[in-house]
């Protein structure tokens, strides 16, 4: 039987077989040598500038060096600088201490220095020398230092500071290379000046990994005006309490010692050494002062007494070992990204590219997961065989934890693949044998991070781990898929679930209503997708994680999550400006999608608006939702629709909300609402049947070419009644500037109430007169009214669109779109007549009606007359009776009236303004009618 493995980088070091050179001898001996023997002197020329790809190379073998992995430091060395060596050396001079040496062979080819790592070291700090030929005795001094330390790390620079004419681009002067001691620019050559070389590299990694390494950077000076020893934060103000300390221990052992600000007339203060800038903060630092001082970096400026002797370095020794504390503990090796290979397709013999079509190159792909906890930065990494690389990865390409990245052969695939990162081969073929290879994933070092070793055995469908990500070893596809066999599930799960929850971001730029389908997922990971904006950038704000009920409230930092079943609006840019993104983009949630109910907090505050969301990943039905506490003021939600720039109402999408949506709803008193994990709806039941006890009709008012609109829904049901109840909905306002809002008035509790969503009862009568106003901002006048859609309204049912100077009397149909002029920015001048009778727009004979009916009220609203009209088709005593919104009798009226149509007039003169109820009784029975009173 074949098994598969997956070898992670610490097995590398028994494939690729490293090679330390052991060795005995003198540490002091080889910089001694190196010094006087080896290195470039001033003038020479002979220093080399590392370019950018050497640079990453020497960081991720100096993170190993430092990290005390020195098998994998040693492969990196050999594979990228064949120039330099490591070597075990135990010096035989100093109790057979061992240690790790990285030096240059001959003849020197780059002139970077020599590196020293103590594996049993008993202080965390850096000794560095970065002028050995200029300073003269400093690095015996430097040996002395680390090795009665106990340092970490000892580091030299590899050549005179002046041996380069090449300026370096650091900020700062200096008089000691010039003939003519005029001021100039350090050379690239000054290793405390220069950001750009190895010695710098080996203080980043240091730091990366320990926080507080104190950093001893080893000088001399020259100047009699100068105390024998002068020292800085490598600031030239705000010495740190450890400076003090350390000064008092010199002077306390009989040293001649001075530092930045008590006094000194010294001037050598290190400000621009470019190691002190960095490990004080600068993450610039050829140019930027830091903005702090830590107290770990020690610029150290000695006159020759105490460097040429060994009873001068004691002192100074001493002063440090009082100083540091001692931590007699090895560092732990650093996590290195978790990246597996999860699917293979080697020899395809169908289409999974999804292009319609099958290519031996095209339809390749390999499926990588980030199995880690923290996003991983992939800019330039590589995916290569035994024979060469095979794929660079672009720049700005993270990998959120769990999440896919795809990497087919060519450029020609179609789909979202389960909102993977998908990507093409950049050398457009990945080459993969059919017989079984090596694959390897690489750091831009050039570092094997991941490999994966494959027999090939499998033809026609791809290998994957069994179950995704855990699995140990791998098996045709079609035999991990229980469900349908399929034979390959490129970016998804096995199943072809995808691994991240995730949604595709389209359309215009502007603001998005949304959720997140997992707990707790942390702002910054937008960060990865488009930027987040307002958080001490500078930029205007971008996202606000809720609505207090007076204003929209925001996050404190940029590292607070965004919890489950809550809302926020996010606003999209559509441009690649200060590191926007154009749509569209894929967002993706980390973190665990919830699996049981869940349950939001609410709040009573202010207009009482509470903005949720959809906790899960996938539609669930809104009318499942359950309040505790108390009452919502409706049961009705709204969904903010960015391709008209307003809100639509939860009745109009048949109360399903999709995944990654945001819900607006307004609380009366209630203190949570629940969604229960059973409200999940697949995606085909968006236009699920209705009950048959509700009904609705949606208008859509929009400007000519459709981009700014409003929705407002008529709403039928056994369970609403002519006043204010929970299938009544107050409209909100646009979050854009340029907006139209369809409204319908009503009269609740005195006070005129604007509202989105208008429910009456399935028995409303014969007809019913709805006031509505149009409000527009920022857009033209000529507006469209459509009937967007209908559910269960009866067919004699109509609607008409009434002004109320009696020019326009349309009947609003669904396949027919009315043109209307607003003149003004607000109007109240129209109303939708509803009427429900078979003889709807059919003329009869004035004197003779063959039905009992009673129209809407006109004008409605009235001040302070109205008319009522009414037809009978036979003689009978009428008796009309006028309600308030309490039930109390206004006005009774009661007369004999022939066959034919009669009017009633109504003076509502003494009365207050709100809605009053009319009835008219017959022979026939009687009908029901709502009117508005408006002074």
């Amino acid at each position: 039987m074949n098994k598969y493995f997956l070898f992670l980088f610490l097995i590398l070091p028994e494939l690729i077989h490293a090679q330390i050179i052991s060795s005995n001898g003198n540490l002091m001996g080889e910089f001694i040598n190196y010094e006087q023997n080896l290195m470039p002197i001033e003038d020479s020329e002979a220093f080399v500038v590392p370019d950018s790809l050497q640079l990453k190379q020497w960081k991720r073998m100096m993170t190993h060096f430092l990290s005390e992995s020195y098998s994998e430091a040693e492969d990196s060395l050999s594979s990228n600088f064949t120039n330099y060596e490591m070597v075990l050396l135990t010096d035989t001079s100093f109790v057979n201490r061992t240690y790790y040496l990285i030096r240059e062979k001959t003849p020197l080819v780059y002139g970077w220095g020599l590196f020293v790592s103590d594996p049993d070291y008993q202080r965390d700090a850096i000794v560095a020398v970065p002028h050995p030929l200029f300073d003269s005795y400093t690095p015996q001094e430097g040996v002395n230092l680390f090795q009665y330390l106990g340092a970490r790390v000892l580091t030299m620079a590899g050549t005179h500071r002046c041996a380069n004419d090449e300026e370096a681009f650091s900020d700062g002067t200096t008089s000691v290379c010039s003939e003519s001691k005029t001021s100039e620019k350090f050379k690239v050559s000054d290793m405390a000046h220069y950001d750009s070389s190895a010695f710098q590299i080996a203080h980043e990694a240091i730091k990366e990994l320990s926080t507080n390494v104190y950093a001893i950077s080893v000088h001399g000076h020259a100047d009699s005006d100068c105390e024998d020893v002068f020292l800085s934060n490598g600031r030239s103000d705000d010495p740190q309490a450890s400076l003090q300390t350390l000064r008092d221990n010199l002077i306390a052992k009989g040293v001649d010692a001075a530092m930045t600000g008590d006094g000194s007339s010294c001037t050598l203060a290190g400000t621009t050494n470019v190691q002190g800038r960095y490990l004080n903060g600068s993450n610039n630092p050829a140019d930027d002062q830091p903005i702090s001082n830590t107290g770990y970096f020690f610029h150290m400026e000695q006159g020759q007494d105490i460097r040429r002797s060994f009873d001068g370095h004691k002192k100074v020794i001493d002063a440090f070992a009082d100083l540091i504390p001692r931590v007699f503990s090895t560092f732990t090796i650093p996590e290195y990204p978790s990246l597996i290979f999860n699917e293979i397709h080697f020899n395809p013999a169908s289409d999974a590219n999804n292009n319609g079509s099958v290519g031996s190159v095209s339809d390749e792909f390999l499926e990588i997961i980030n199995t880690g906890t923290k996003a991983i930065n992939l800019d330039n990494w590589i995916i290569a065989d035994y024979s060469s690389d095979r794929h660079v990865v672009p720049a700005t390409t993270n990998l959120l934890p769990n999440q896919a990245l795809l990497v087919f052969g060519q450029n020609s695939f179609e789909g979202s693949f389960g909102g993977a990162t998908v990507q093409a081969a950049s050398t457009n073929a990945l080459s993969l044998s059919n017989s079984g290879e090596n694959i390897y994933i690489k750091s831009p070092a050039n570092d094997i991070i991941t490999m994966l070793d494959y027999p090939g055995d499998v033809s026609g469908e791809s290998i994957t781990l069994n179950p995704d990500i855990t699995g140990t070893t791998y098996i045709a596809h079609s035999t991990a898929d229980v469900d349908d066999g399929s034979f390959f599930s490129p970016g998804t799960k096995i199943n072809g679930d995808p691994f991240l929850p995730f949604i595709e971001i389209s359309g215009d730029a502007g603001w998005r209503m949304m959720a997140v389908p997992t707990q707790k997922m942390p702002i910054s990971d937008l960060n990865n997708f488009t930027p987040v904006q307002g958080f001490g950038d500078g930029f205007t704000r971008n996202l606000y994680s809720g609505w207090n009920g007076t204003e929209w409230e925001y996050p404190g930092s940029i590292n607070d999550s965004l919890q489950n079943g809550e809302g926020f609006i996010f606003y999209f840019y559509d441009n690649d400006n200060a590191e926007s993104s154009t749509l569209p983009i894929t967002l993706r949630g980390t973190g665990t999608v919830p699996s049981s109910d869940v349950e939001v907090d609410l709040h009573t505050n202010g207009d009482k608006w509470n903005l949720v969301g959809n906790p899960f990943d996938k539609p669930i039905n809104f009318g499942s939702i359950s309040v505790s506490g108390g009452a919502l003021e409706s049961l009705v939600g709204q969904v903010y629709d960015p391709t008209i720039d307003n809100y639509v109402v939860t009745t109009s999408l048949g109360d399903s909300i999709s995944s990654w949506q945001g819900i607006m709803i307004q609380n009366a008193s209630a203190s949570s609402v629940t969604f229960p994990i059973s409200s999940i709806i697949n995606e085909a039941s968006f236009l699920k049947e209705a009950p048959k006890d509700r009904a609705y009709i949606v208008f859509s008012l929009t400007n000519s070419d459709q981009t700014i609109g409003d929705e407002m829904v008529l709403f039928f049901s056994n369970n609403s009644t002519f006043d204010w109840d929970s299938n009544d909905a107050t409209q909100l306002p646009s979050l854009s500037n340029s907006s139209v809002q369809f409204s319908a008035i009503s009269n609740r509790n005195d006070t005129e109430t604007v509202q989105t969503q208008f429910s009456l009862p399935l028995d409303f009568g014969s007809s019913f007169e709805i006031p509505v106003r149009i409000t527009r901002n920022n857009i033209g006048s000529q507006l469209t009214l459509r009937v967007k859609k209908m559910l269960n309204i009866p067919e004699n049912t109509s609607f008409e669109l009434v002004s109320n100077d009696g020019l326009i009397h349309e009947n609003l149909l669904p396949d027919k779109a009315l043109n209307i002029t607003v003149a003004d920015a607000i109007t109240n001048t129209y109303s939708i007549l509803v009427q429900a009778s078979s003889s709807v727009g059919v003329e009869h004979d004035r004197d003779q009606p063959n039905e009992f009916i009673v129209s809407q009220n006109y004008p409605n609203p009235f001040n302070p007359e109205t008319t009522i009209q009414y037809s009978i088709p036979k003689s009978s005593t009428v008796s009309i009776q006028i309600f308030n919104i309490q039930g109390a009798l206004i006005s009774d009226f009661i007369d004999s009236k022939p066959a034919g149509i009669h009017s009633y007039k109504f003076d509502g003169s003494g009365l207050s303004s709100g809605i009053y109820f009319y009835k008219i009784s017959t022979s026939l029975g009687f009908r029901t009618g709502r009117m508005v009173l408006l002074k």
